[in-house]
């Protein structure tokens, strides 16, 4: 027992998973999910990836899909959020990784002629948290695109 279990509540509760890309990511959520339907968890709302991440099985998708396994598995009842692209991603002056155009308008970024729906990560909060406070989560879809 690695204690995560004693760390969730003893009545009934709902949980929101948003989880860094990381290697060991399916595991961590796995161990989480077990967890909370141990301890009664009545709804679990997951932050995964894209559905064409998924799909071209680029970037974090085998840890998205593992962890999106294991909870349609351990829990039984949840809501996979797949949000598109954010637009933080893309339009934060702080980490121009993508090809930020500069003030200057000299930068080319790597989506510009691309047709892709971006979303805000507030308005993925906000369906975030809508679906936790449901008063009827058997009433929540177990996939939700975000665009």
């Amino acid at each position: 027992n690695d204690g995560l279990g004693d760390a969730l509540p003893t009545e009934p509760f709902r949980l929101f998973v948003a989880c860094p890309n990381h290697p060991d990511q399916a595991a961590w959520e796995t161990r989480l999910f077990e967890a909370a339907a141990a301890r009664g968890c009545e709804h679990v709302v997951k932050i995964s990836t894209a559905s064409p991440v998924l799909d071209a099985k680029v970037g974090p998708h085998e840890a998205h899909r593992a962890a999106e396994a294991s909870l349609e598995k351990t829990c039984a009842s949840y809501t996979i959020l797949r949000p598109s692209l954010y637009m933080e991603t893309v339009f934060d002056a702080r980490d121009p990784v993508l090809g930020l155009p500069t003030a200057g308008g000299d930068g080319v970024h790597a989506l510009a002629d691309a047709a892709v729906a971006m979303v805000s990560a507030g308005d993925v909060a906000e369906v975030a948290a809508r679906l936790l406070v449901a008063d009827d989560v058997a009433r929540c879809p177990n996939l939700l695109e975000v665009t």
